[in-house]
């Protein structure tokens, strides 16, 4: 029997409690897009099949590439959707007018 526990506060999931699975990837971003990437009369699906030509099987998996899988109760879940990169939510303040 497969036992799951929650990634966040490592408590045991029972098997009737619902479970969140979150996934992510990390990859590094595209290069910029300058104008003269943007006409119309080039052939981008020749473009394409020479840049897969050109690939081999070690160019796919790239450095700085991961991937992750993390299982959520449902309570660490809803604080999961609240704030995904677990940043430190500051409270705003008010100056008095007096």
């Amino acid at each position: 029997m497969i036992r799951y526990s929650c990634d966040l506060c490592h408590r045991t999931l029972q098997p009737h409690e619902k479970r969140y699975v979150v996934r992510m990837d990390v990859f590094p971003g595209n290069e910029e897009i300058y104008p003269e990437d943007l006409e119309e009369d080039r052939d981008h699906l020749a473009e394409l099949n020479q840049l897969l030509e050109g690939l081999d099987d070690e160019a796919l998996e790239q450095p700085g590439c991961h991937q992750f899988r993390y299982d959520l109760c449902p309570q660490c879940y809803q604080r999961f959707v609240r704030n995904p990169l677990g940043r430190e939510v500051s409270l705003p303040f008010n100056i008095s007018q007096n």
